[in-house]
Formats: structure tokens, sequence, C-alpha cells
């Protein structure tokens, strides 16, 4: 990662802010050792690229990203585009039968490092995405969009970063939270959009102390609704976390571990209605290890720290409602791949079996549907021209791959899987060039 002074760090981002324009969009809402870090400068010298950062000791832990330099602007649309084909696992075992067909792309927002969400009321997804300010839309799952782009963040932000996106189904609304640094602050922001894409409110400041939500264009920071206690739940590189209410207030900072925020990276939270509480899982990259410790959601106690031996730069975790089991996902790069441990409780010493995922990806984002009993991941591959996905049980077994993300001079990036917990399936988002992202669901299996 290109180390940058903060005055000409700041430069770079007020020089890319010129690519977002709150004017052209609708704000009414509907209608081992060495970590890879993604260069994603505006010099575009590559192209996103991914280069290498010791990580150890001269990591960039606290530093303001280098803006991502994807132009706003829409290039010509993909949409009607083949949305990949079904393989079967990794035995190669041939079609799946059952394996519904992806729908064909579809582009949805500008930008790039976004999330989406599914609201099964308004049976329609929400999509947001970072191009110079948050902007969201809505998407069917029939892949078509319902209304035009419109902007989460106050029009004054033109350095906003990395939103996460998490729903509620008790109310049917999501909560998006990003960070912004523009004219040199550090914040992070919240703002609720309801399932059918309208604002009930504006955004609003977290007063959080700068948190780390990201380290250049990798995500280290997790959204993820907590149904037991009706709030959700946020949390970031250091490794921290904070509760956040339905007003948008926040509870206290829980410090999950001690220590320079240089050695815990890339955090990812799962919320467990089951035993109350919340499991966190975060890389020790300077220690090639990673771990996962446990938060009491009553008392927000930070319980003992778990480690694997295994060297990855990202670390994500998610908890099976029905068979009461975490899976902890983790890239081992590009040369090896991802792989998944499952586990009894938060606790890496529990662990009830280990599996690979798919070969050769890494940058992985994964999901569990509750209405299915499975999981999914969605990985760039390893030349960053396309991005993977895999639909596996919890029992390790591969049940369906496909290459939805293809085309593009420089490739597709930043990927995004997330579940419809009406039918079991899944829907993707990747950017082609850091520029348009690219929506598809009907992944997986009903």
């Amino acid at each position: 990662m290109k180390k940058i002074a903060l005055d000409a760090l700041m430069v770079l981002i007020a020089a890319s802010a010129g690519c977002y324009d709150t004017g052209g969009f609708d704000d009414s809402g509907a209608g081992a050792g060495d970590a890879y870090v993604r260069d994603v400068g505006p010099d575009g010298d590559d192209s996103g690229v991914d280069t290498q950062d010791s990580g150890n000791g001269g990591s960039d832990a606290g530093e303001k990203p280098d803006s991502g330099g994807a132009d706003a602007g829409q290039p010509p649309s993909d949409a009607g585009e083949d949305a990949g084909t079904i393989d079967g696992g990794p035995q190669d075992a041939g079609p799946s039968a059952d394996a519904e067909t992806p729908t064909p792309l579809s582009d949805t927002t500008p930008g790039w490092n976004g999330q989406l969400a599914y609201s099964p009321t308004s049976k329609s997804w929400l999509v947001a995405t970072m191009s110079g300010g948050i902007v969201g839309r809505m998407m069917g799952n029939d892949g078509i969009p319902i209304g035009a782009v419109f902007a989460v963040s106050p029009a004054d932000q033109n350095a906003s970063w990395v939103p996460s996106v998490a729903y509620a189904p008790d109310v049917d609304k999501f909560l998006v939270v990003w960070v912004d640094y523009t004219n040199n602050g550090w914040q992070a922001w919240g703002r609720f959009v309801n399932g059918d894409g309208t604002m009930p409110g504006d955004a609003f400041a977290l007063s959080l102390d700068k948190p780390v939500a990201n380290q250049g264009g990798d995500r280290t920071s997790s959204l993820a609704y907590d149904s037991k206690n009706k709030r959700f739940v946020y949390a970031w590189h250091g490794t921290h976390l904070v509760n956040i209410d339905m007003s948008g207030n926040i509870g206290p900072v829980v410090d999950i571990v001690d220590g320079s925020p240089n050695e815990h990276w890339s955090a990812s939270v799962a919320a467990n209605p089951d035993t109350n509480e919340y499991c966190v899982a975060y890389d020790k990259r300077n220690a090639g290890t990673f771990a996962v410790t446990g938060v009491d959601a009553s008392t927000l106690t930070a319980g003992a720290e778990t480690v694997a031996n295994v060297t990855t730069t990202n670390v994500l975790v998610a908890y099976n409602t029905v068979e009461r089991t975490y899976v902890v996902v983790y890239d081992t790069g590009y040369a090896t791949g991802v792989r998944a441990m499952v586990l009894g409780s938060c606790d890496l010493n529990d662990q009830i079996r280990e599996f690979d995922i798919l070969p050769k990806v890494a940058w992985t984002s994964v999901a569990y549907n509750p209405a299915s009993n499975m999981f999914a991941v969605i990985s760039q591959n390893a030349n960053g021209d396309g991005n993977t996905f895999a639909v596996f049980d919890s029992s390790g077994v591969v049940l369906a791959t496909g290459d939805p993300y293809l085309g593009g001079s420089n490739g597709n990036f930043s990927p995004e899987i997330a579940p419809n917990t009406d039918d079991g399936t899944f829907a993707a988002i990747s950017s082609r060039e850091y520029s348009q992202t690219r929506f598809t669901a009907n992944i997986g299996f009903k």
C-alpha cells in the first residue's frame, strides 16, 4: 500500500470528490507475513492490482485511505449480460439439477466497495456503494432496478467510504453505516432506509473516535442486526464494537482486545440470539494468526480470545441459526484460496470441522441463509478479472459454483453477497473497474 502523507492524501480525496454530484440523484429514496492490500489510487498506476505491504510495524492503520479513483459516470450498461454458469462442487461432479439460474447482470449504483441487504416485506434489495458520497438503489429480485439512484449521505459529504448495510426485519428498516473524511473530518455516520427505499430521517453522526472502517480499499468493519435485543452492532479495526439503536443512538464502545490497532485487523461480527452474544473475528497479521472473541450482549463484556495459527488478511464470521454453530471463513491467499471452520461456540478450540471452499481466490464475502440453511461466498479471482461464488452447507460440501462477474478491461472488484431470506437464495454485487456496481440475484437453491 502506498504511504501517503496526510496533507497530500486530502488533496487526492478532494480531487476525487468531484465525481459525486448529488444533484444527479433523487434524495427521496425510492422511486503469512505479507499482507495483500489493494492499491486503488486515483493515479491509476495499478488499476486495482494487488500489491504487498509488509504489515509489520509499517502498516497504514489509522491513516486516512487513498481516495479510490473510480469515476462515478455511468459506463455502458451490461444489463442482460449472462451472469455465469452453475457448476457442481469441488469434486466437479457436474451441474446441480436443483441450482437456480442467476439473473442477468444489471447496473445498480455507481462506484464500488458497497454492500446489500434484502427486505422480505418489500421483496426488494437495498444496494449502497461509495461514489464520492454514499449512494443507494433498490433492486428487485428479478434484477430490475426499482426507481433511481438516491443519495444516502448528506450533500456536503464527498469523501465517504465503505458503507455497511444490515436489515431489521421486525421494523422493515435497513441501516447504512459509513465513514466520512470530507474536509479533514473523520467520523462514522449512519442513516436508516425503509424497506421500500424511502428514508424516514436524516443522516446522523455516530460520534465515534476516528473509527478505522477501511485500510485503503480493504473493508475492516462489519455491521449486523441483533434480533434478540432489537438493535444493530457495528465492529471495526482495532478491534472495537458498539450497538446502534433504532433511533441512531450508540451504546458504550467495547474494546474487544488490548494492544496496538496494527495488531488487530478486519473485524467481522455475527449476532447469536440463542446465547445472546456477539462473536467477533479479526486477523492478527503481525503474528501470522487470526482470532475470535465472544462478547456478552447483555453486559457488553468481552470474553477470552482464542487464536488460530493461520495467516490471513481477511477473516469473516457468520452464525447458523438452524444448527446453532458459527462458520469462520478466511482467505489463505491467491495461491491457495478460501477455507472455512465450523465452531460449536465462539471459540476456535471448539472446532467441529475445517474444509476448503474455493481455490485461487481472495477478498471474500460470506453470508448465511436460514431459509435454506446454506452459506455462500463470493471472491475475487486470482487475476482480478472475475468473481467466483460458491454455495455450501455446514458439512463442507460445496453444492454450486459460478462466475457471474466478467468483463471490463481491468476487472471486477469488491464483491459482496447476501441472503434472500424468503426463498433461500442469495444475491451479489461487484464493481466493474471501481466505476459501476452490478447486481445479480437468484444464486443457489430454493
